[in-house]
């Protein structure tokens, strides 16, 4: 059994030191460890960022750790040069949306993508999902299966008719929701938020809505224009880096739920705002890197 007492990063590195064998140790989640496995995954993440050891996280979940060379473990501890951290990686977006339906926050995805990061040199995009949920038990705990017959909460349908969606339609999108989601067997932690976004969101891009030109709830599925995209890339941005943009762009503002009456000229802002942080972080010799680490929101 697993102790619940938390351990310092000297203790548990004592304790892989103990273990290890020439300076190696493989480990699992159901092995007896001294504490938590998020716990012992984030004091890994403390000492590889000290350079006191590398570790490589595998899905089951499993890790593999090094110890540094005498060496190399002195100047970490002397405050010098660590251990080079491994390069960085970026989830795709079919794993962002994945994440977002189990219930994790943009914020969340983004503090575990720094842990994976640092713990992991060959990064997947599968093992990067096992890893977030491995590393928060009480999601995984509070997932379901969408039932057959699953119908909205009241105070669900209520949101919507305050929204202006008339019952006929509400109902059309409750059929095309339970086809695609009750097939798929897709896990969520709760159904009446997530149909309510998703026909939030189909409603604000319905030209049944008389109100769409107010302004509109971002789309599933939106993307900036091709002019929006090649103007942004004539001030000299980069297109790769636009498309990251774009996906934490819309990912964000999905979870927010406010209207804009034209989200490519949003989007036109908030890449300007960005671009000259992306800028500096080139210039300072740093790989270009996610949208998806930034601090501030759109």
């Amino acid at each position: 059994m697993q102790a619940e007492a938390p351990l310092s990063e000297l203790d548990v590195l004592d304790w892989v030191k103990q273990k290890a064998t020439d300076g190696h140790l493989t480990l699992s989640s159901d092995e007896d460890l001294p504490t938590t496995w998020p716990g012992l995954i984030s004091s890994f993440t403390a000492l590889q960022r000290r350079g006191l050891l590398n570790c490589k996280v595998h899905p089951g979940p499993s890790c593999t750790v090094t110890l540094p060379t005498v060496g190399n473990s002195d100047t970490a501890l002397s405050g010098q040069t660590p251990i080079p951290s491994p390069q960085a990686f970026a989830p795709n977006r079919q794993t962002l949306q994945r994440l977002k339906q189990y219930g994790f926050g943009t914020g969340q995805i983004a503090d575990l993508l720094v842990s994976y990061q640092q713990l992991c040199s060959d990064c997947t995009d599968e093992g990067f999902a096992g890893f977030c949920l491995h590393a928060d038990k009480s999601v995984i705990e509070s997932l379901t299966t969408l039932q057959s017959q699953w119908n909205p909460s009241n105070e669900t349908t209520l949101e919507l008719n305050k929204l202006g969606v008339p019952d006929a339609i509400q109902a059309e999108y409750l059929e095309k929701y339970r086809q695609e989601f009750g097939d798929q067997r897709v896990y969520i932690s709760d159904w009446n938020e997530h149909f309510l976004i998703r026909a939030r969101s189909k409603w604000s891009c319905d030209n049944r809505n008389g109100q769409a030109s107010e302004g509109t709830f971002m789309c599933a599925g939106w993307t900036p224009s091709d002019e929006t995209m090649a103007q942004l890339e004539s001030e000299g941005m980069d297109r790769h880096w636009l498309d990251t943009l774009a996906m934490e762009f819309r990912l964000y503002w999905d979870e927010v739920g406010a209207k804009r009456v034209s989200w490519n000229n949003q989007f036109i802002w908030w890449a300007r705002r960005q671009w000259p942080k992306e800028e500096s972080k080139r210039g300072a010799g740093s790989l270009p890197g996610p949208a998806l680490a930034i601090v501030n929101r759109p």
